[in-house]
């Protein structure tokens, strides 16, 4: 937010104060929600429908509460859209214990998944996965202390940084800095944001 009351008392754009624009459009990654049940496959597979005809082609499908469902709305994305919707990910917020997660990421991993977030809650059963699985690990980050344990544990592939949890751009800078410094790559990601935050 101070950001943008000096980017406004300036009259310049954040980016600006940042170093500049990065680049002009990003690409939106659209939420399918979690299956609790097959009947729910249908109407999911509309929304994606939906959305390709506006131009959205990349999903983020939660899972983990009725996995024959879930596995149901994949095998029919494919048979419907073949590679033209990218799956960027399978969300498992943390539902999984570790010896689950692996056994979940091989079965799906057939349909193409980018990487697979928030597998299971604690550090070191990310950690477990991450070392048993081929797809990138991404989880989100809340402060820089579990950063630096997460990356020399190797603990996941990718940082989802979220500006507001990680208590805004300056620590979210720091968080990226040292992540690239160790090979991890981080998406900017919005988690409990509003409208300025995102």
């Amino acid at each position: 937010a101070l950001h943008d009351l000096l980017g406004k008392a300036l009259n310049v754009p954040v980016h600006d104060l940042l170093g500049g624009r990065y680049r002009d459009r990003i690409r939106i990654c659209y939420p399918i929600f979690r299956h609790q049940r097959k009947d729910d496959v249908p109407k999911n597979i509309q929304r994606v429908r939906e959305r390709l005809a506006q131009g959205h082609d990349m999903i983020r499908l939660y899972i983990g509460v009725n996995l024959e469902a879930d596995e149901l709305f994949l095998q029919t994305l494919r048979q419907e859209f073949g590679d033209r919707v990218i799956v960027k990910s399978l969300d498992m917020s943390k539902l999984l214990e570790p010896k689950t997660a692996i056994q979940v990421i091989h079965r799906f991993r057939p349909y193409n998944v980018l990487l697979v977030e928030s597998p299971c809650a604690s550090i070191e059963g990310l950690a477990e996965v991450r070392a048993k699985v081929d797809v990138p690990i991404s989880e989100h980050v809340e402060n820089l202390e579990w950063a630096y344990q997460a990356m020399k544990i190797k603990a996941v592939d990718i940082f989802n940084i979220s500006l507001v949890s990680m208590g805004g751009i300056y620590q979210a800078r720091k968080a990226i800095k040292n992540a690239e410094a160790s090979g991890v790559s981080c998406p900017i990601g919005t988690t409990r944001e509003l409208s300025i935050g995102t």
